[in-house]
């Protein structure tokens, strides 16, 4: 009818005034899997169309005001809208609050802290609909009780109006116990521990993946590490996809070589692993983070009990055991280990003050896979311990999103740090755990990065899109991939004029999850 030929060609009208948005762009950007058609399969009038539903999903109306911020759609490639929609609603005094301590829980206190101060993954429980990922039907996690608890922790930091300056994470504690019964009660315990727990269990309320396939590990004999690295990866992904995975996760490389009568058959067993943080060791000659990085990568020798099963031989040999660095996360974790045993198992601590770089950390020289991304680092937190192991205390220091400063948190406490307390950062014997962002563009100032965090690209790992993987993929392997994009898109039906824009959303949202494989 001509009412709607002509409402049809207002939408049209809208599509290409929003087409030169920036909001279009950076969706379109997200979106990749969405590739442009070929000439005369699409008509421009159809392809507007879609861009506004596009739109329309994307940047749903809501009523004004900071209690409704617009959540962003998972189907985004990356984080990097969400992360903005975010800032620009923050209040100036937005994270500095203390925590309450509930009987001894200042190593639970500390970790939210520094955690609390990871800006993307603050921003992800704010404003994303985290709660739409929440896998109910993994045994492994909690049903989405864990992280709805932290979320709402976060939440009263961040986000929630009120004049209180400490927040009770009562609800959050009985969440974590339930979860690692270990912390019931109000016992003291490892700080490291809590945070490994916890991300863990985030990560499995928060899993992509509801049926995980059984999946082999890759192994290579050093010929074709990268090929290996990717299949290793790609089946990591097959079994887990999650926040935690796209912000903490890396890859290392271990080598097991033969060492069979002192000379050894010549067989070598690569395989990669992931990892959720570094544990880097202490010890006499270690001064800076680059020496415990070394003392970390250095070779190992198998051998007595620790022998290794060699599948050429098919005995038990010596052998030597190698780990390298091969893809590093957006966000990197380092444990110093500053607790060992003695040789009559009494627990120790080792107070040996160790440098490490406020910016800039630079860590090319160890990464040996060829990443895609930037290997420099700006610290931005830390969790550190005071006393010994039978009387300790954990505080954290942070620095804040919106005013660049440096602030620590000792429970309730808290202080901002001014340039001669800013030193004990940098020369802090106590630091246990140290908090690092990947900076991708040197260019920019470091408070200015530290703050917008706009500089470091979050992308969610899937299945789909191994072109957004932080290894180098070949240029086969993703030709491969874009050439099944474009197969897919081409046998989606096309959205003539006269349908309505609901149906066009329907199909945007199928646009928007091909060759997701369930992402």
């Amino acid at each position: 009818s001509e009412g709607s030929s002509a409402e049809n060609n207002d939408k049209t009208q809208e599509a290409r005034s929003l087409a030169k948005s920036p909001l279009l762009s950076q969706s379109i950007r997200s979106i990749d899997s969405v590739t442009e058609p070929d000439a005369g399969e699409f008509s421009e009038n159809d392809f507007l169309q879609n861009i506004a539903a596009l739109l329309a999903q994307r940047s749903r109306s809501l009523p004004e005001g900071r209690e409704s911020l617009r959540r962003v759609s998972n189907r985004s490639s990356d984080y990097n809208d969400l992360h903005h929609f975010v800032h620009e609603n923050l209040r100036t005094t937005s994270g500095v609050k203390g925590l309450q301590n509930l009987g001894n829980t200042c190593f639970m206190n500390s970790a939210i802290q520094c955690l609390s101060n990871t800006i993307p993954l603050t921003d992800y429980f704010i404003g994303f609909d985290f709660k739409a990922e929440i896998n109910k039907e993994n045994v492994l996690g909690t049903g989405g009780s864990l992280a709805i608890a932290y979320s709402q922790v976060i939440n009263q930091m961040w986000w929630v109006e009120t004049e209180r300056s400490v927040v009770i994470p009562r609800q959050f504690k009985l969440a974590i116990s339930k979860f690692a019964p270990q912390f019931e009660g109000y016992y003291q315990h490892d700080s490291l521990e809590l945070l490994s727990f916890l991300l863990d269990g985030i990560h499995e309320d928060l899993n992509r993946v509801t049926e995980k396939p059984y999946v082999e590990d890759p192994e290579g004999d050093g010929s074709n590490d990268s090929d290996i690295a990717l299949k290793a990866w790609r089946g990591y992904l097959l079994r887990n996809r999650s926040i935690i995975v796209d912000l903490f996760q890396g890859q290392l490389r271990s080598t097991l070589t033969c060492k069979k009568d002192g000379k050894g058959c010549g067989h070598k067993s690569i395989k990669f692993e992931p990892f959720m943080y570094l544990t880097l060791p202490i010890s006499d000659k270690t001064k800076t983070i680059d020496d415990c990085m070394d003392l970390f990568l250095c070779e190992e020798e198998l051998s007595g009990a620790d022998r290794w099963y060699c599948s050429k031989c098919k005995t038990h040999v010596d052998a030597t055991k190698k780990l390298d660095l091969w893809m590093l996360p957006p966000i990197l974790i380092v444990n110093l280990k500053r607790f060992e045993f003695t040789e009559r198992g009494k627990r120790m601590k080792i107070l040996k003050p160790i440098g490490y770089d406020l910016t800039q950390w630079k860590l090319t020289n160890f990464v040996k896979g060829n990443q895609t991304t930037s290997q420099a680092y700006d610290l931005y937190a830390t969790i550190n311990h005071y006393g010994d192991t039978n009387h300790g205390h954990y505080t954290a220091y942070a620095c804040n999103r919106m005013n660049d400063k440096w602030y620590e948190f000792n429970d309730s406490r808290f202080s901002k740090l001014d340039d001669d307390e800013l030193n004990e950062v940098e020369d802090n014997m106590s630091a246990y755990v140290l908090f690092y962002n990947r900076v991708e563009d040197s260019s920019n100032l470091v408070e200015t990065r530290r703050r917008n965090f706009s500089s470091t690209t979050i992308r969610r790992q899937s299945l789909g899109r191994p072109h957004l993987w932080p290894h180098n993929v070949t240029a086969d392997e993703e030709s491969k991939n874009t050439s099944n994009r474009r197969e897919n898109f081409k046998n989606f039906t096309r959205v003539s004029n006269n349908q309505n824009l609901g149906q066009q959303q329907s199909v945007v949202s199928l646009l928007c999850s091909v060759n997701e494989e369930k992402s």
